[in-house]
């Protein structure tokens, strides 16, 4: 087979190969990105069957990160704000993001084990999806999505979420939400987040000084790391059967084929992931793909703002 020559995005000015730049803090595809993901995140979360809650972690305030006072554009000795236009060291800030999701990892490992400890279990609350969203100040704050089944494993979760914040480098104060909400309107609330129109610049300035950061680490010999600003838990993905990679399947079926029902589509894709599967030698066993086509949504049809 021979390969895809390689061009040049005349958006992002990097290298890419196929039918388009996917590069995701690229301004000419950072939009169809964030609407993937609105989708998924959506999806996602409108699968789960119980209750629902929303937490915050924030950033360390101003004693840990203060104000850059030379990009302060408001007059001298008035407050510095975010609205103002104030922001901290933007490598500072980079640095912070970049580490952010780790560090989100670590703590929501933590609070697993603390919890676990404590009630069965079954009434540990479930981490569906979260989503990062940039401050005016130019650093992340995380919105993580818990379905809970237990008011008892709910709370001793956020307790052990509050004793870690500090020492995982976060904000001292843990923001709860309504700890009552159903999971499809809090999927919409939080969906605003990654809304194209509103975010896609924030995500590119983000992503893209993420991106420079982790380049200069990495020449000063630390390993990579990946900063993932949109989350869906693997098992809230089988439950709703969106991917990802299914939304990218499904435009390039729309391009060949037209407007299909959705059912058909799961099936092309179970199909076309099952000749990948035996082209790689994977073990069908260990895919989720087969599930989507048992349960797709029924009667759903595409329309137009879903395929773009």
């Amino acid at each position: 087979m021979q390969a895809l020559e390689a061009r040049v995005c005349l958006k992002c000015y990097r290298r890419y190969r196929g039918a388009r730049c996917s590069y995701r803090a690229c301004p000419g595809y950072v939009k169809l990105w964030l609407r993937d993901q609105r989708t998924v995140f959506m999806a996602g979360m409108a699968s789960y069957r119980g209750r629902s809650t929303m937490v915050t972690l924030t950033a360390p305030g101003k004693d840990r990160y203060p104000w850059n006072k030379r990009e302060c554009t408001h007059a001298k000795g008035e407050r510095c704000s975010g609205k103002k236009g104030c922001t901290v060291n933007q490598w500072d800030a980079a640095e912070w993001n970049l580490t952010a999701g780790k560090r989100q990892r670590l703590l929501l490992r933590a609070a697993y084990m603390y919890a676990s400890r404590r009630v069965p279990k079954g009434e540990i609350p479930e981490v569906i999806a979260y989503v990062m969203q940039d401050q005016a100040r130019g650093l992340l704050h995380s919105h993580i999505a818990l379905g809970w089944t237990s008011r008892r494993g709910l709370a001793v979760y956020l307790d052990g979420l509050q004793r870690g914040v500090v020492a995982h480098d976060f904000g001292s104060q843990l923001h709860r939400g309504r700890v009552s909400e159903d999971p499809k309107a809090l999927g919409t609330y939080m969906a605003r987040y990654l809304d194209p129109a509103k975010v896609g610049e924030s995500f590119v300035q983000v992503l893209s000084a993420v991106d420079r950061c982790d380049r200069g680490r990495r020449m000063e010999g630390h390993a990579r790391s990946i900063l993932r600003p949109v989350y869906v838990s693997p098992r809230a993905c089988r439950r709703s059967g969106r991917t990802v990679g299914f939304e990218r399947f499904k435009r390039q079926h729309w391009r060949k084929n037209g407007p299909r029902p959705v059912q058909e589509v799961f099936v092309a894709y179970v199909n076309f992931c099952g000749r990948r599967e035996r082209r790689e030698g994977w073990l069908r066993e260990e895919m989720a793909v087969p599930e989507i086509a048992r349960e797709p949504p029924a009667n759903a049809m595409w329309v137009q703002e879903d395929l773009f």
